[in-house]
């Protein structure tokens, strides 16, 4: 877009609009009237012909995009430079328009959007860290509660297997479930150390999922016939094989 070193008012006009804002010459004459541009002189006579340098298109610019956020409702009062520095950047968007950006405002855009699009990009990739670290908790705490879960049923159902052993050995026992010495081995809430074994897990583990997946009742012991025999022997009073690390006063 070429344009002469002084400016009409229907250059400036055109340029703004060019800049996706259409004005005529009447909008133009009133805007730069409002705000004080050195340079830029009103005429004399009616008939007399504007003083605009070319060089101060940027400034011309901003005092219309000032005139029209003035009479938007709600207006606050900005400084004149605000618009210059906008009109500035439009121009810079605009590859006819770009050369008409005084080089020094332009380095001080340019440095600007600069650092504006580092600072994106670092939040942005802080953005991205949280939502991976949010992730991976909801994943650590969903495991946690597979893995409590999966333990509690394996718990009352190793309890439930090992009544029987225990009423088998001992055959003067009425009621297995009041048995001190059955209660003290296997307590009614599992301890928070006690593990199934690492079979018995997966088996209860991959059950579970799929009950959970198919939304229907699924019996384990129809679904794992035989998972007894993942069980050790019963062996009265042998401490049990599995056991997770707990803080102190946290074991039953």
């Amino acid at each position: 877009m070429k344009l002469p070193e002084n400016l009409a008012l229907d250059d400036v006009a055109d340029v703004v609009r060019r800049l996706g804002a259409p004005i005529d010459r009447t909008t133009a004459a009133r805007a730069l009237r409002e705000v004080t541009i050195r340079g830029v002189r009103e005429p004399d006579t009616p008939r007399g012909r504007w003083r605009i340098p070319r060089a101060k298109l940027h400034e011309c610019l901003g005092a219309v995009l000032l005139r029209r956020e003035a009479r938007k409702p709600g207006w606050r009062d900005l400084e004149p430079e605000t618009f210059v520095w906008l009109a500035a950047e439009s121009m810079l968007g605009d590859p006819e328009l770009e050369g008409y950006v005084p080089r020094r405002l332009r380095a001080q855009i340019l440095e600007r959007q600069r650092l504006e699009a580092e600072e994106r990009a670092r939040a942005e990739r802080r953005v991205r860290r949280e939502k991976a670290a949010a992730e991976r908790r909801e994943r650590e705490r969903q495991e946690r509660a597979e893995r409590a879960q999966v333990n509690y049923e394996c718990y009352w159902r190793c309890r439930n297997a090992y009544a029987v052993r225990w009423s088998l050995a001992h055959s003067d026992i009425a009621n297995v479930w009041q048995d001190e010495a059955f209660n003290r081995e296997w307590p009614r809430d599992r301890p928070r150390w006690w593990l199934p074994p690492p079979a018995l897990f997966d088996a209860m583990r991959d059950f579970l999922r799929r009950r959970d997946a198919t939304r229907t009742y699924l019996n384990f012991d129809d679904e794992v016939p035989g998972w007894t025999e993942l069980l050790p022997p019963y062996v009265p009073g042998k401490p049990w094989l599995w056991r997770e690390a707990v803080a102190d006063g946290d074991a039953a």
